[in-house]
């Protein structure tokens, strides 16, 4: 019999756990602040289930210490009591001290008891809105899915709730009046729930509401339903009103058949597609929900390298000067030409360049760019051709970026009063000195200074006017369809104290000969919008000029409509 070296067949590969292969399907979709809270919830199903309080537990056999030797002092002092005699007496102090000492031991253990459960509590709960918090929201949702398999098979609901246009009252009116709006909102969910549902604080702006039994879907979309209208209502600050709406996702689960992390993840896809419907504020899960993008770090990575790879580019959107349609100049609008996505407008990267601390990079090639065209443009025309230019408001608190802008500005007056730089009423609002400042330093070298999208925050023409700012820059949503004779009204009023305060007028978002009609009549200097003129590149804009260069007036992109409401 020969000796060969037999290999044992392979054993399979071990299936992995339910919620393993879960957590690996589902871990692309999952929101970078959710890792955490969803990581926690797994590991919370490995756990026996503690509903009572562990220092409670621990407490008992101190208290039970404590009872027994007050018994036995006190049966010591009571049987070997004689009137006279120093053994009696011996004694009786002997029992009287056990008996002290036990009810001392007894008070002692309620006081740690209590102690305990205080800061049990504040562990469970958020502080501001006394709700319980993340912690106990896991605890609760794990225990509660883990329970409904045994008592019932009625299904779960997990309702997620985002407040939408929280940050622009955070920013605008501070951080007390966010903590008001949180307290209200904590408030408000209360009483559009019922007693046994449990509402919980998730973090920041986020609030959820579990709900067992659910007894079927109209039910828990009558709730949503009810949390949305109870946001409807504006809050009020120091008499100013704000209007914070709630985007609700809702997800139903039917308990020992889906994990929590799987619950949070459809109502957190639910929430989000809500935020992007904009009209009903609630959807419900359905297996056809799309996720939300979670590529946000590969997002983040590709902004980095964007400058270095050229993928930036600025376009050019015209502005007009209404009483004679001569072109005046330009607003500057980044882009930024994804390789795989194409040509993306701000709003789909100014918030991660923000939150990345990538604005200033940003600012700073937009700043550099737009001194080389203005500069080609001097050259080639002789004539003087205004630039717009937006500035974040991390731009205006890093002493870096204002030292390199000035940097750039010294020595070039000429082409920095050719540039309007603009900033957003929140902008003033959050350090109103420290924007001042700033503000001024870059008038020193020549540039302007416009306030962008007025109307929108919550700032007055009383407090811009003690800023240095020349340009006042109107939201199109007065002249905006559906918009009532009251809207016209205040825009007319604007337009009269931003004269009244030697500010030029312009009115954005011009986009039909009826906006563009209401622009003039309310006297407006300078018009822009997309009837005017779209956003173009570089070789259009230089076109425009040659056109206003050879002619004298700039006609040729300006329409017809116009030339007749200007006669």
């Amino acid at each position: 019999m020969t000796a060969e070296s037999t290999v044992p067949p392979a054993r399979p590969a071990p299936t992995p756990p339910p919620s393993q292969a879960l957590a690996a399907e589902v871990q692309p979709h999952i929101r970078p602040d959710r890792v955490q809270v969803l990581a926690e919830l797994r590991s919370r199903q490995t756990r026996a289930p503690r509903r009572a309080d562990l220092s409670e537990r621990r407490a008992w056999p101190l208290r039970l210490g404590a009872i027994l030797l007050f018994v036995l002092g006190a049966a010591a002092a009571i049987s070997d009591f004689q009137p006279s005699g120093e053994s009696g007496q011996t004694r009786l102090a002997s029992g009287l001290i056990c008996t002290c000492f036990a009810l001392g031991f007894a008070m002692m253990t309620l006081a740690d008891r209590r102690e305990r459960r205080v800061l049990l509590t504040a562990a469970n709960t958020d502080l501001l809105t006394g709700l319980p918090n993340r912690r106990m929201f896991m605890e609760e949702l794990s225990y509660t899915l883990r329970k409904r398999s045994f008592v019932s098979s009625k299904p779960v609901a997990l309702l997620l709730i985002d407040l939408d246009r929280f940050k622009l009252v955070n920013d605008s009116l501070g951080h007390s009046a966010g903590d008001d709006v949180l307290k209200e909102a904590a408030s408000r969910l209360r009483e559009s729930c019922r007693p046994s549902d449990k509402v919980c604080r998730l973090g920041g702006d986020e609030f959820v509401v579990i709900r067992s039994p659910a007894n079927h879907n109209d039910e828990v979309a009558q709730l949503a339903r009810t949390i949305v209208r109870a946001f409807e209502r504006p809050f009020s600050f120091h008499d100013q009103p704000a209007t914070v709406t709630a985007s609700v996702g809702v997800a139903m689960g039917q308990p020992g058949h889906i994990q929590p992390e799987e619950l949070l993840i459809r109502a957190d896809a639910a929430m989000y597609q809500a935020k992007d419907d904009q009209v009903s504020g609630l959807v419900l899960y359905k297996p056809e929900t799309r996720m939300p993008d979670r590529t946000r770090l590969k997002r983040e990575s590709e902004l980095r390298t964007a400058i270095d790879n050229d993928e930036l580019v600025l376009l050019y959107q015209p502005q007009y000067n209404l009483a004679t349609l001569e072109l005046v100049g330009f607003e500057a609008l980044i882009r930024w030409n994804h390789p795989e996505l194409g040509l993306l407008t701000p709003d789909k990267f100014i918030v991660l360049a923000e939150e990345s601390r990538l604005i200033n990079e940003l600012s700073l090639w937009v700043v550099r760019e737009a001194f080389q065209q203005v500069d080609e443009w001097h050259s080639d025309f002789g004539t003087r051709v205004k630039l717009s230019l937006n500035l974040s408001a991390l731009d205006l608190r890093r002493t870096q970026f204002l030292a390199e802008l000035s940097q750039m500005l010294d020595g070039k007056e000429q082409i920095a009063r050719d540039l309007v730089f603009e900033i957003t009423e929140t902008v003033l609002l959050r350090d109103p000195e420290g924007a001042a400042a700033s503000l001024r330093e870059i008038q020193a070298h020549g540039a302007k200074i416009a306030i962008d999208d007025f109307g929108t925050g919550y700032c007055s023409l009383a407090y811009v006017s003690r800023l240095p700012v020349e340009i006042l820059k109107i939201d199109r949503s007065f002249v905006a369809k559906n918009n009532t004779q009251r809207d016209i009204n205040l825009l007319h009023a604007i337009v009269e104290l931003g004269h009244s305060l030697e500010m030029s007028v312009i009115l954005e978002g011009i986009e039909s000969q009826h906006e563009l009609g209401l622009a003039i009549a309310a006297g407006c200097e300078i018009g822009q919008g997309y009837f005017l003129g779209k956003p173009m590149g570089r070789d259009q804009a230089t076109s425009l000029l040659i056109t206003r260069s050879k002619s004298g007036r700039q006609a040729m992109s300006a329409p017809e409509e116009m030339n007749r409401l200007v006669a």
